[in-house]
């Protein structure tokens, strides 16, 4: 009875070992995917459903682009269309993209009443020239050089002594017209137009 029962128990044994085994190398198998399926971490949120995600280097992005960097608010991602001067980030380049000063002369695009301004100073009305902002000398040239609202409609000088002449700029065009020089006397007037009033020597008497 005894032997029989150890022959049982023997041929039951490799039965166990097998199943263990096959269990052992089942779940090794799966030990083996399940690590490299998770490498990458946990799924990456995309709280506002922009399609865009804040990248830990921890969460798997999976199918969704890194690089949010605000994810409650689904205006905000890489690529979005910036709006200017709100003081809102949306595009994701840095704040220097919503009020920009591109052409270096120390105005920004942004008024001081705008949540975006970052300077205080009255906005550049032409932010890709650096000699047009506020306060810039206006020039004859159909821009509106010192920004404020108006083109070229100012009175110009032109010509010295007795050319001097005024005119009007309008629309980058100078009508000013110097007069005509004369021969220069002794009369306190710069006849000559050369910009030195009676400054030469005089002859007088006879013989």
């Amino acid at each position: 009875m005894s032997h029989h029962m150890s022959r049982s128990a023997d041929s039951r044994f490799p039965v166990f070992w097998i199943r263990a085994l096959g269990l052992a190398i089942a779940a090794g198998s799966i030990l083996l995917i399940v690590p490299a399926a998770m490498a990458q971490g946990p799924p990456c949120l995309d709280q506002d459903g922009d399609g865009y995600v804040v990248c830990d280097g921890v969460c798997d992005p999976g199918e969704l682009s890194c690089g949010d960097c605000d994810d409650f608010d689904n205006a905000v991602h890489p690529g979005a269309t910036e709006v200017l001067c709100d003081g809102v980030n949306q595009n994701c380049l840095g704040m220097t993209e919503d009020h920009p000063d591109n052409d270096g002369d120390g105005y920004d695009v942004c008024s001081p009443d705008q949540a975006g301004d970052s300077d205080g100073l009255p906005a550049d009305c032409a932010d890709s020239d650096p000699a047009a902002h506020p306060g810039a000398t206006e020039q004859c040239d159909n821009i509106d050089n010192d920004c404020d609202g108006t083109v070229d409609s100012f009175t110009t000088t032109c010509g010295v002594g007795a050319c001097a002449a005024t005119g009007t700029c309008t629309n980058g065009v100078d009508s000013c017209q110097p007069g005509t020089p004369s021969e220069e006397i002794c009369d306190n007037v710069d006849n000559d137009c050369d910009g030195t009033v009676d400054s030469f020597t005089t002859t007088c008497g006879v013989g």
